[in-house]
């Protein structure tokens, strides 16, 4: 429950937003709250802003994603989102969104930049919104038998070596979304 608050609707309002929320007390009860799964939360990491991208036409207002049929993830928060927008949601794996694209299956979906770019929905879909409406982080979590089989020494290590990968991955993210935009602006997607 905890993790699908992260992915509400405008909960963030920027990647900056996020980072202070998931490096303070909101993570540290996100990462205790795997407790109740047998799990151990070790880090968070932010994956970009999901936004819109579509087929048919440029994005300014949340007006022009009606009657759109939208790939969206197995999840009722989406789910109720684009029902909410206008939109038609349509619940599908994200490798089966490219060629439903290119089939007129669907109109578009909604991701991250880098996501966009890695699985080349930019062929098919021309136009990218910045509309930022949810920030999915991911969460490194490791079984607490797992976790339990370990010295004492070697659990600390493993905290600590997830708490210092957060920055890490934070700048290899930010590089890589750079370099996504890139390509597909020069591939001729309008933002």
């Amino acid at each position: 429950p905890l993790t699908q608050a992260l992915c509400l609707p405008y909960v963030f309002d920027s990647v900056p937003h996020l980072r202070r929320a998931i490096d303070g007390h909101v993570g540290d009860s996100v990462l205790r709250s795997f407790e109740q799964r047998d799990l151990v939360g070790l880090a968070i990491y932010d994956s970009g802003a999901r936004c819109f991208y579509n087929t048919k036409h440029p994005l300014h207002r949340p007006e022009d994603l009606k009657g759109l049929k939208l790939r969206v993830a197995s999840s009722d928060i989406f789910l109720k989102l684009m029902r909410m927008l206008g939109a038609n949601p349509t619940p599908m794996s994200l490798g089966e969104t490219f060629s439903a694209m290119e089939t007129h299956m669907i109109d578009g979906a909604e991701n991250n930049m880098r996501s966009f770019q890695s699985s080349r929905h930019f062929e098919a879909a021309h136009y990218w919104s910045q509309s930022e409406h949810s920030y999915a982080p991911d969460i490194l979590v490791m079984s607490r038998q797992s976790f339990q089989s370990l010295s004492a020494a070697d659990r600390g290590l493993v905290v600590e070596l997830a708490r210092a990968s957060v920055p890490v991955m934070r700048n290899l993210w930010d590089a890589s979304e750079t370099v996504a935009r890139k390509q597909v602006i020069d591939y001729g997607v309008k933002l």
